[in-house]
């Protein structure tokens, strides 16, 4: 079924504290789109599918705190590989450290580097791995698992805590305890939401409408996400932003210790 729009569509600027399920935030931008926040009916596939997509590119558009989990890779004696949490969807920490700190194990995704590593390690030697290639586990068909396979064999027991980015809960496996479906709230921050529903609204506009008004909803999302990436209360896990001391005022500060001010660290200027 096609959609008719009747009227200029709203800029979405929020609705409150709204916690959406797909498909309750399908129905909130039709609504909108036609101007009548009671139409529960006729939206089109089309419609459901751009929802899901602004979920997803929500939800990837910087690293939430939110999204981290830790869990441990925990390795035996002789074993070459080890699976990844199911919910998996990309690696955090790329340097671990076993749990006594007796192992420093580096993550990749740089199949031709670890290959050069392991073809110069005699195959039947065991040790502890340095290199662990993340990469599908294609032997099976059903699912899409992700493990870590190492250069060498382990010598002994050993487990790696780390930190990864979570899938989202729409595009977890089908046994897993957070899959969320179409009716289900998307279990995250308010401001998340809020994004969401920005995010959804610009795109079905673009989608269903002919004139620009998409692109005025687009700034209001961008400028959104861009102030939640550094002021949100569940911000992005982004490095700091130095300090941009062009006219050295800083640097030209004294200290009170030993250790020069150097111009970057915000912790060493007076009063802090």
């Amino acid at each position: 079924m096609g959609l008719t729009i009747t009227a200029a569509a709203a800029t979405a600027a929020g609705t409150g504290q709204a916690e959406w399920s797909v498909n309750t935030l399908k129905a909130q931008v039709l609504g909108e789109l036609m101007q009548d926040r009671n139409v529960e009916s006729g939206a089109p596939d089309r419609l459901k599918n751009i929802v899901i997509q602004s979920l997803r590119a929500v939800w990837g558009a910087a690293d939430w705190i939110f999204t981290l989990r830790e869990t441990s890779l925990a390795a035996t004696a002789a074993d070459t590989e080890e699976t990844l949490a199911t919910d998996f969807g990309e690696m955090h920490s790329w340097v671990v450290k076993d749990v006594d700190h007796s192992a420093v194990m580096q993550f990749t995704t740089d199949a031709r580097r670890w290959r050069e590593r392991k073809s110069n390690i005699d195959t039947s030697a065991t040790g502890h791995p340095e290199i662990g290639l993340i990469k599908r586990d294609t032997s099976d068909t059903d699912d899409f698992i992700w493990k870590v396979y190492f250069e060498i064999a382990c010598d002994q027991d050993y487990t790696w805590p780390y930190f990864y980015k979570a899938l989202c809960p729409i595009d977890l496996p089908a046994a897993h305890a957070d899959l969320k479906g179409e009716d289900d709230i998307i279990p995250m921050p308010l401001f998340m939401h809020e994004l969401w529903h920005l995010d959804a609204t610009w795109r079905a506009e673009k989608a269903f409408r002919e004139d620009d008004s998409w692109k005025a909803s687009k700034k209001l999302y961008d400028d959104r996400v861009d102030a939640a990436k550094v002021e949100s209360d569940d911000p992005a896990t982004l490095s700091s932003r130095t300090i941009q001391d062009g006219y050295q005022d800083w640097d030209s500060l004294p200290t009170t210790d030993t250790v020069p001010y150097i111009g970057s660290d915000a912790s060493r200027l007076p009063g802090l």
